[in-house]
Formats: structure tokens, C-alpha cells, sequence
């Protein structure tokens, strides 16, 4: 990771010199909602255009995208996997070039690579390796849909039971979805982050008190490991009522309550109150339900400062260099700066004038006042203006694996 100082000299330097320069850099980014913040890791490749005025950057991802799997199946094989219907592919993801030619411009990225594979359109220009690596997925991802139909027959695995729907994400844009009931878009972004193994719980709900989510969404990545290299294939989840999330939470809180030793405090006891929170401290189980995707501190401020001043949770700063901010501007001529002096007293006069007004209206002698007597009030026009705006966000440190204390407050400890 290069400092703030190493970066600028980097860039000053290569600008002068007009050359193209590397750096790493590692920094936070926004995934699915503004609060939900994750640190990513970035080789960035820069270059400074013809005559030196304007400088072109790509920003290539490191860590879990240095590293993918290939293999091999039959064109028959993948194109019968990847035409099932619960499979997609995603938006973002660039199979052929569909705007060369205006007769394939119709075309979607599955219609252009079943014909491109079986050579009916010579123009289509597609990427080989990326369409040999999403039939791999389609064709070894396919068993999949067997074991949730299975589920999905069985009544003890059913919806009533709390999982709504599950879903697997490949890295080359491939996505299945069983529903067992009602459909929603899930990503798979924030899973692939994270350390193997670990599994990510999102809440997919605004700010606010109204239009609560009845769901909670439960994430991992899927790694091939050997001596030296895991890549991340895929990122699989599933998501469940939220009553049935919490329900299992409650009951695993009390078998830790019955552990010799490990869990002196039970979260049945009236005096105590338990949280879940996730990774950027937003509350997923709590005994007051209004709370289920608050802000951990604004219930409770001074525990959060305290996991704050202990470590476990980090403060970072995330920038949006695309904001629309209000701007009030009043309408006003162009003489209008010249006349300053004049309109301070004539805006005095008119605000005595106004109190007047009010003073014999209350008294209902509105009738002495003549209709012709009004004052001209300057407008504000609300205007949308670009602007640069910052947010605190909060993501947890994975190296501090538990954090104990007592706060002490007025007449409790926390």
C-alpha cells in the first residue's frame, strides 16, 4: 500500500516525463449500499494523453482476481447448462462486441454466444476464453439446481421454515437463483472479499422506520485451494426470513448460556441487552425488532465509541465525487450589487411594514390597509449543483476476535 506522499510523486513525476507508471494501492469502496463499506486492492496503470492535458487511469483489482480456474467441456455440454432457466448472465460482464454491427445490436450476450459458437455470424467478434470459462461454470454448477429442487420437495426444507431464496454468483458473471418464493436481485461482491470461509449477513433496507425488510441475505465465497494459489470461483448464499435468523440466534445465545465457564452472561436475563451486528456495525438481532438495521451507535453510542477506542471497529472516510447538492440562489439584475445601501433600508422598511400588517390583522383592521401597499419579496430558486460530499462509514478488524469490557454509566454498566 503507498502513502499519500509516495503516490503524489509517482504522478508528478510520470506526468512530467510523459511515461506510464504502476502503483499499488489499497483503499475502501461502496458495495450495495453507501454504509456498506469493504477495502479493496488496486494495481492502477496511469498515462498522460497527447499535449499533457488529461491523464488516463486503469484500475485493475489484485488479491482474489489474480488467479482463476479453467477448464474444459463440450460446446453441447455448456450451451444445454447455460440455457436453463434459472441461469443469467450478468449485465456488467462483456461476452461479444453486439455494437460493431447494427444487425447485432438486438442480439443479448446469451443469443450472441450461441451464435457465435455454432458460426453463424462470422462478424460477431467474442471473447473465447471468457465463453469457454462460463460454459465451465454452467456445466459444473448445474448439479446445483438438483439439490435445491430436492429442498424445495421437501417439507421439512421448506419456506416456512425461513429460506426464501438461494443463489450462486461465478466470477465470469454466470448466476443461479432458486426462488422459493418472491424474486430479488442479490450480489455476490461483498462475499468474494472476505476471508475464506467467513460468510457475510446483509439486511437489503434503507434508512429509516418504514418499508422494514422482512429478509436477511447470508453469503460466502467458494476457493480452490492448492500450496500456492486460491482462486475464487464462486460466492454462494442463501436468504431466510429474518424472524428465522434471529430465532436461531436467540437459541444458540442460550446454548452458549449453558457452557461451563464460557458465557456467564445470559441474554435472558431483563437487565441485559444483546445485539447482532454486522461487519459495518449495523444491528441485525435485537430484542427491540424497531432497531433490526439501525446504526449500532445510535442505540448504543458509548459502547460503539468504546469498540472504536479498543480496535475492533475502524472509522474510514468515503468520498462521492459525483453528488448533486441544493443550492439556494436568490434572483436577482445585474445592477443589483450596486444598489446595496438602498436595498438594506428598503428591506427594513418593508419588514416594519409587514410587522404592521400583522399587528392589525390580529386586531381585525386589515380594511385601513390598502390593497395597493405590497412588498415585492425576493424568490430563492432551489438549484442541483455537482459537489463533492464525505461520510463516515465503519467496517470491523478481522484480526481482533473478541473484545470484553464494562462501561460505566450513571447507574448501570455496559
Amino acid at each position: 500500500m503507498t502513502t499519500i506522499t509516495q503516490t503524489s510523486r509517482v504522478l508528478l513525476s510520470g506526468r512530467a516525463d510523459h511515461n506510464t507508471w504502476t502503483f499499488h494501492q489499497t483503499h475502501q469502496c461502496v458495495c450495495t449500499k453507501p454504509a456498506d463499506a469493504l477495502r479493496a486492492h488496486h494495481l492502477k496503470i496511469t498515462n498522460t494523453l497527447p499535449k499533457g492535458w488529461k491523464d488516463l487511469g486503469v484500475a485493475l483489482s489484485r488479491g482474489h482476481g489474480k488467479y482463476f480456474f479453467r477448464g474444459n467441456v463440450t460446446i453441447e455440454e455448456g450451451l444445454h447448462d447455460l440455457e436453463h432457466p434459472d441461469v443469467s448472465l450478468a449485465d456488467e460482464w462483456s461476452y461479444c462486441n453486439t455494437d460493431l454491427h447494427a444487425e447485432h445490436r438486438h442480439l443479448s450476450q446469451l443469443e450472441a454466444i450461441k451464435l457465435y459458437l455454432k458460426g453463424k455470424e462470422p462478424l460477431l467478434q467474442c471473447d473465447k476464453e471468457l465463453i469457454q470459462e462460463v460454459l465451465f461454470d454452467a456445466v459444473v454448477s448445474a448439479p446445483i439446481e438438483a439439490y435445491w429442487t430436492s429442498l424445495a420437495l421437501n417439507k421439512s426444507e421448506n419456506s416456512d421454515k425461513g429460506v426464501e431464496v438461494a443463489f450462486l454468483g461465478t466470477r465470469t458473471g454466470l448466476s443461479r437463483i432458486n426462488l422459493f418464493v418472491g424474486a430479488e436481485q442479490l450480489t455476490s461482491q461483498r462475499a468474494a472479499e472476505q476471508i475464506p470461509g467467513s460468510f457475510v449477513y446483509s439486511i437489503p433496507f434503507s434508512t429509516g422506520t418504514v418499508n422494514k425488510s422482512n429478509v436477511v441475505t447470508a453469503s460466502t465465497s467458494i476457493q480452490l485451494l492448492d500450496e500456492r494459489k486460491s482462486p475464487v470461483v464462486a460466492a454462494v448464499g442463501i436468504q431466510m426470513k429474518l424472524e428465522f435468523f434471529q430465532r436461531k440466534f436467540w437459541t444458540a445465545s442460550r446454548q452458549c448460556a449453558s457452557l461451563d465457564g464460557k458465557c456467564s452472561i445470559s441474554c435472558d436475563d431483563e437487565t441485559v441487552n444483546c445485539y447482532l451486528i454486522d461487519n459495518n456495525g449495523f444491528i441485525l438481532v435485537s430484542e427491540d425488532y424497531t432497531q433490526t438495521g439501525d446504526f449500532f451507535g445510535e442505540v448504543e453510542g458509548a459502547v460503539m465509541n468504546k469498540l472504536l477506542t479498543m480496535g475492533s471497529f475502524k472509522r474510514i472516510t468515503l468520498y462521492d465525487y459525483q453528488a448533486m447538492c441544493r443550492a439556494n440562489k436568490e434572483s436577482s439584475d445585474s445592477a443589483h450589487g450596486l444598489l446595496d445601501p438602498y436595498n438594506a433600508f428598503l428591506s427594513a422598511v418593508k419588514w416594519i411594514m409587514t410587522e404592521l400588517v400583522l399587528f392589525l390583522v390580529e386586531f381585525n383592521l386589515c380594511s385601513w390597509w390598502h390593497s395597493d401597499m405590497t412588498a415585492k419579496a425576493q424568490k430563492l430558486k432551489q438549484t442541483l449543483e455537482p459537489c463533492d460530499t464525505e461520510y463516515p462509514a465503519f467496517v470491523s478488524e478481522r484480526t481482533i476476535k473478541e473484545t470484553t469490557g464494562n462501561i460505566a454509566c450513571e447507574d448501570c454498566s455496559k
